[in-house]
């Protein structure tokens, strides 16, 4: 007697779902059994693998330091003016030496980074505050008199390339000079701002303590010589900066001394119509 169709192909349908099944249950219980019980390692492949990491992880460490060396060597600027990352990075560095097992060549390394960034910051700072602190109070043949022309205007650019390159781009922001906390959110443009009128107040002054038109002269004929020196020194804030004593008031009116002052020296901005 012949079965139902539809009976005969449910009962195949089951075979297979539980053929099926148990591969699966098969496949599981295999994979299973290989985590649970991994291939024996022989000694020679463990240290093999394990030196294959130690290369891998200095060669990592050497090219994280060899960046880092870059980047204060090139950039050092970005690390005097942002303590944090300073002091993060210097933190980072000792991490690096304080590591065990770590190479000779990467504790070198890390150990000559943090000497380079600490002592580029420490001498950063100090340069800043000695270049602006007042002179000595010693006896001392060199004065302004005595001093050519060129000397006056390479100093003057010396300080003024220290100072402009301390600014940070964010004491910018929103003209921050210009508010009631600009002493700590635009302390270099301050600075530079400062810088600016004490060295027109001192050429002016220049001027006027000589008592001697002869002496203003001279005097203004050197000080116009020095802002030409500037000039090609692409100095342009110390040629502004003599620009600015020569149009001061008691210098403009001094007429008299002007018409003394030789026309091929002084530029036709400094020219004072008699």
């Amino acid at each position: 007697m012949t079965g139902d169709p539809q009976e005969g192909d449910l009962m195949r349908s089951k075979r297979r779902i539980s053929s099926s099944t148990s591969t699966a249950a098969t496949a599981f219980d295999i994979a299973a059994s290989e985590s649970s019980n991994p291939r024996d390692i022989s000694p020679v492949e463990e240290v093999r693998n394990k030196r294959k990491e130690s290369v891998l992880s200095t060669a990592r460490t050497m090219q994280v330091l060899n960046v880092l060396q870059h980047w204060i060597s090139k950039h050092t600027q970005d690390f005097i003016q942002d303590k944090e990352l300073r002091y993060m990075t210097l933190e980072f560095l000792e991490e690096i030496v304080c590591t065990p097992n770590l190479l000779p060549a990467e504790y070198k390394a890390a150990t000559q980074l943090t000497q380079m960034l600490t002592k580029a910051c420490t001498k950063h700072e100090t340069n800043l505050q000695d270049l602006l602190a007042p002179p000595p109070q010693v006896a001392n043949k060199e004065n302004i008199e005595t001093l050519s022309a060129l000397e006056i205007a390479e100093q003057m650019t010396y300080i003024d390339y220290h100072i402009f390159k301390s600014i940070r781009s964010e004491e910018f922001f929103g003209q921050a000079w210009l508010k009631s906390e600009k002493l700590t959110k635009a302390p270099h443009i301050v600075l530079f701002t400062q810088r600016f009128n004490t060295m027109s107040k001192l050429v002016a002054n220049e001027i006027l303590n000589r008592s001697n038109m002869s002496q203003r002269v001279h005097v203004i004929e050197k000080w116009i010589a020095v802002a030409n020196i500037l000039r090609f020194l692409n100095n342009f804030n110390g040629v502004l900066t003599i620009i600015s004593a020569m149009n001061n008031s008691s210098v403009f009116r001094l007429k008299k001394t002007w018409d003394k002052v030789s026309k091929t020296v002084r530029p036709a901005t400094l020219y004072q119509a008699s």
